[in-house]
């Protein structure tokens, strides 16, 4: 075991050959057993392999325990789309909706398509249109052969087509078309 001088308390630089050896046999120098020091080396080392295997387990539980959150925050977060889906496809059924463009409507509204919302929307203002001409039409009866002179006479198919301003701008003439049926 090598001894280094500068470490003793009181050691100076400049001291002499004479002093340093003094200073040397004055201090008391602790000595460790070598078993002791195999035993302690040994016990070190058993501590640090378990303290290793133990940060090993605590890193492979808290990856598996992210997995898991992970896991649980996708299935919250499929069942709350679920449920927001389903409340919505219930308004725009309620709205008279047909099952397929309620269901297409509350997906994009879910989702913040509003192209294909719009698009649904606008579907429906149109069927719902044609849907109350129809009925309007079917409680009016047929319309009569043949036509007053100089009065236009209209066909259902001809009033099936028209726009609202269309059938609206034209009313008396449908009307009294309808009325001579």
């Amino acid at each position: 075991m090598k001894i280094t001088l500068n470490n003793i308390p009181g050691y100076k630089e400049e001291m002499t050959a004479e002093e340093k050896l003094a200073l040397v046999l004055g201090h008391d120098f602790e000595v460790v057993d070598k078993k002791v020091f195999d035993n302690a080396s040994s016990d070190l080392a058993k501590f640090k392999r378990e303290s290793g295997e133990k940060i090993a387990a605590a890193a492979t539980e808290k990856a598996t325990l992210e997995n898991r959150v992970k896991e649980l925050e996708t299935t919250i977060g499929a069942v709350t789309r679920e449920n927001t889906v389903n409340k919505y496809k219930a308004k725009y059924l309620a709205l008279g909706y047909d099952e397929e463009n309620a269901a297409k409507a509350a997906d994009a509204l879910t989702d913040g398509d509003t192209e294909t919302l719009f698009t649904i929307q606008q579907e429906a203002v149109e069927a719902a249109k044609n849907n109350a001409i129809a009925d309007k039409l079917r409680s009016m009866g047929t319309p009569a052969s043949g036509s007053p002179q100089g009065q236009q006479i209209y066909t259902r198919e001809q009033i099936k087509g028209m726009t609202a301003d269309e059938i609206n701008k034209n009313w008396d003439a449908i009307s009294k078309s309808l009325s001579n049926s």
